[in-house]
Formats: C-alpha cells, sequence, structure tokens
C-alpha cells in the first residue's frame, strides 16, 4: 500500500522501474494496492512492470511473464497509467505475458487515467501474444475531470506500437 504524495510513484510486482535489459520467465502473485489521496504527479501501476522505458537505439523486452495478483486501487490524484502487464511502456517489446487477477478501483478520483486490463499506456512499443482472463471494475464513483481511457488490451497506444494476437476474456465494467 502505498498513501504518498511525491511528483512520481511506479509500483509494479516484478519491477517498479525498468530501464535496461530482459525479464523473462517471472509470476507475480503478490496483491498491489495503491492508495493516494490528494496527490499530484505520475503514478504508474501494474502487476508485472509498473514503468518500463527503453530507447530507440536500446529496446527493452518482457517475456512469458504472469501477473495473478490483484490490483487494487483507491486514489484521487492527477494521473495514473495502469495495466496488469505494464503501467507505462516506452521502447518495450512484450511477448506471452498474462494476467489471471482482478483489477479494482473504487472511490476515485483522477485528472487522467489510461487504464488497460494488459497495458495503460505504450509508446513505440509492442505486446504479442499477451492475454488476459480477468474482470476490470470500476466500483463506487469514479470521477475523471480529464481524459479517461480504458480498453481490453492497451487504453492508449500510440508512435509505432504493435498490437498483435493479444486476447481478453475479461469483462469491464
Amino acid at each position: 500500500t502505498t498513501d504518498a504524495a511525491p511528483a512520481e510513484v511506479n509500483m509494479g510486482g516484478i519491477a517498479a522501474y525498468f530501464t535496461g535489459g530482459t525479464i523473462s520467465d517471472c509470476v507475480n502473485n503478490a496483491t498491489i494496492k495503491l492508495n493516494a489521496q490528494n496527490a499530484s504527479g505520475k503514478f504508474r501501476l501494474s502487476g508485472i512492470v509498473g514503468f518500463s522505458l527503453g530507447t530507440e537505439s536500446e529496446r527493452l523486452s518482457v517475456k512469458n511473464c504472469v501477473n495473478n495478483g490483484q490490483l487494487l486501487s483507491q486514489v484521487k490524484l492527477s494521473e495514473l497509467d495502469f495495466g496488469t502487464i505494464v503501467g507505462r511502456a516506452e521502447f518495450t517489446d512484450f511477448e506471452n505475458c498474462s494476467n489471471n487477477a482482478p483489477i479494482t478501483f473504487s472511490t476515485s478520483e483522477i485528472g487522467f487515467l489510461y487504464g488497460g486490463a494488459l497495458a495503460g499506456l505504450a509508446k513505440n512499443s509492442s505486446l504479442k501474444k499477451c492475454t488476459n482472463s480477468a474482470a476490470m471494475t470500476f466500483e463506487e464513483s469514479l470521477n475523471v475531470s480529464s481524459y479517461f481511457y480504458s480498453s481490453a488490451v492497451a487504453a492508449y497506444s500510440a508512435s509505432t506500437t504493435v498490437l498483435e494476437d493479444c486476447t481478453n476474456s475479461g469483462d469491464i465494467t
């Protein structure tokens, strides 16, 4: 549980902030809960990688990873990027990753929300053969003042992002 008001918070079941190399064959079974009230800044929440930041010349790789840990969020903050595989990705390639655990939001006030069952925000990245089998639920009240993007795969994909052979069987309510 995080109850903080810094400029940036990255939470991930395997890596919070990933800037080099490869992550492979990892499993997260832990529940991750974000509780942030009246916070400004950027928050990234994920079962595998909170924020992956590669470069055009050094792409990152995440392969064969599984999230079984539930994501829970009760927030009042300025920006949230969340996904069960990655909250925000830049210049990162994800392959054969899966999610089996639900995502639940309750009593949330957010300026910008990018929420995907697999990826929140993906820029110059790829998700190939990734799957989601769990529900994403927005309970009680959800008040988004600026932007709200929600999707079964990637809520917001930009630039040269590739989504290929990804599947979802979880409900979004």
